[in-house]
């Protein structure tokens, strides 16, 4: 059994639009779900999850954090944070849980 949890990115919302802006995309669920069935695995379960994410004030480790995944400088993080968080609905994201089993 594999259990994941992955963004939805065609849905716009912050996050995903922030880590695209700073040159790492996210990869989509049904990205994910295409590859797990082509290696032989089939979903039990499936779960649309809604994540708030506002990062509109974000602390020093949250900057710091994000600059560490993304190698990008502080204020390069902060003005894409500001510029995304600001924007309405931004802080809400939608998240797929799925449960996998192997195909036998």
């Amino acid at each position: 059994m594999v259990v994941v949890c992955d963004i939805i990115t065609s849905v716009p919302s912050g996050y995903p639009v922030m880590m695209q802006r700073l040159g790492c995309p996210l990869h989509d669920y049904d990205e994910v779900e295409k590859d797990m069935v082509a290696t032989g695995f089939h979903v039990v379960f499936r779960q649309d999850m809604e994540i708030r994410h506002d990062l509109s004030e974000p602390s020093d480790d949250i900057v710091k954090f994000i600059q560490m995944i993304t190698g990008r400088s502080e204020s390069e993080v902060r003005d894409v944070i500001d510029d995304v968080f600001s924007q309405p609905s931004m802080h809400v994201s939608l998240r797929k849980l799925a449960i996998f089993t192997k195909t036998i």
